[in-house]
Formats: structure tokens, C-alpha cells, sequence
């Protein structure tokens, strides 16, 4: 999956509805920094695209999986490179 495409988001999570029908865990590590300035294929700037748009969107479209596991868990961890 590549966090910077919404698509491959969708597509991927799509494979994991697919494949299972409860998710116990879900962690969001923490993404890219200090990249030139790109786009995303979605015209997101590229730290922004990764670091927050695609765990936002990972995170919303894994939730009614997550939902069906009455003790599951978001982790959400980012690097302290930023220091």
C-alpha cells in the first residue's frame, strides 16, 4: 500500500475486507520527512499526503472492521526526527 495515493488506500483496504472480517489492532507508524517538495497523485503535498491524509483515510476505512473487535485498538506513533 502506498499512503501517499488515496487509490492504493482504498485498494488495499478492500483486499483486507476481503481476506478477514474483524481487525484486533491497527497501528499507524510513522511516515516520511524532510522530502523535497512533491505531490501527491492526489495534489497533496507529500509529508502532509503520507503523515496524516493516509492514516486518516487508512484509519476511517479500517473502522468498521476495527468496530467488530470490542476490545480493539488505534496506535498512532510518529518519529521524534522533528528534534
Amino acid at each position: 500500500m502506498d499512503l501517499s495515493s488515496q487509490q492504493s488506500i482504498k485498494d488495499c483496504v478492500g483486499e483486507i475486507e476481503s481476506q478477514i472480517d474483524r481487525l484486533d489492532v491497527l497501528m499507524n507508524n510513522a511516515g516520511i520527512m524532510q522530502t523535497p517538495y512533491q505531490q501527491t497523485e492526489d495534489g497533496y503535498e507529500l509529508q502532509i499526503g503520507v503523515n496524516h491524509f493516509g492514516h486518516f483515510s487508512l484509519t476511517g476505512l479500517l473502522l468498521p472492521l476495527l468496530k467488530k473487535s470490542p476490545a480493539s485498538r488505534i496506535i498512532t506513533q510518529s518519529s521524534i526526527a522533528h528534534k
